[in-house]
């Protein structure tokens, strides 16, 4: 509780919404962080223990919220650094170790490349699918609710006619559409590409028009390359 107030009392960027949730994630993320570790090293006597575990909380404490204090204030106390991008930046690397280092990942991997013989194995086929399907929805749903909290308003519209664009970014990301084959952070990047593109078109002053011929090149050659990178992979299996 005390990371979670420190955290919010040191932000005066007026587009830090939703600073109380952030700050209690980030309590609760830190807290079983130090927990996992004290239970990790506990080599010392009973009687030794109480005293060390309360002094290196103290300390734990001390530094976290002063370095989240300082965080805070050195990037959102102007509002130029946004929360959306610590988001990003925290799903991008909870997807990459759910995909790499799950069971679930392997699932998603297997069903992807080929769904009959993954449900062969024993892999449940349908429940990954559907499951992936709802996680997609989750996150176009929290994308929705932090552009509400950020601009106060919310179009029904909002994203609607942008499926090509990203297709694009999961493509440019070395994400295969076939299935099977991809990473997370790939799809992160590619993302962060299309935005640049996206932002940086209007910017230079270009034609609108111009800017769907660059996406459907960047899309093409994306495709081309990996086709080339899947021929390679599997002739040397």
């Amino acid at each position: 509780m005390f990371v979670a107030f420190a955290l919010r009392a040191d932000s005066s960027a007026p587009r830090f919404r939703g600073g109380i949730f952030t700050s209690l994630l980030v309590a609760a993320t830190l807290a079983l962080a130090t927990t996992f570790v004290e239970a990790a090293h506990k080599t010392r006597t009973k009687a030794d223990e109480a005293a060390d575990n309360l002094g290196r909380r103290m300390v734990v404490l001390g530094v976290v919220i002063g370095a989240i204090a300082l965080a805070v204030r050195l990037l959102l106390s102007d509002g130029v650094f946004r929360m959306s991008v610590f988001w990003w930046m925290f799903f991008t690397a909870v997807g990459a170790f759910v995909l790499t280092k799950t069971k679930y990942g392997n699932w998603i991997f297997a069903v992807g490349g080929n769904k009959d013989a993954a449900r062969a194995t024993g892999v449940p086929a349908d429940k990954v699918k559907t499951a992936l399907f709802m996680a997609t929805s989750l996150m176009g749903a929290f994308v929705g609710a932090m552009i509400l909290m950020r601009l106060n308003s919310v179009q029904a519209q909002q994203g609607d006619g942008q499926e090509f664009e990203y297709i694009i970014a999961a493509v440019v990301g070395g994400n295969l559409m076939t299935g099977g084959y991809g990473s997370v952070v790939g799809a992160s990047l590619g993302a962060l590409i299309m935005a640049v593109s996206k932002n940086g078109i209007p910017a230079a002053q270009w034609n609108q028009d111009g800017r769907f011929i660059f996406l459907g090149a960047v899309l093409l050659v994306a495709v081309l390359v990996n086709n080339y990178v899947r021929k390679k992979a599997n002739e040397q299996r």
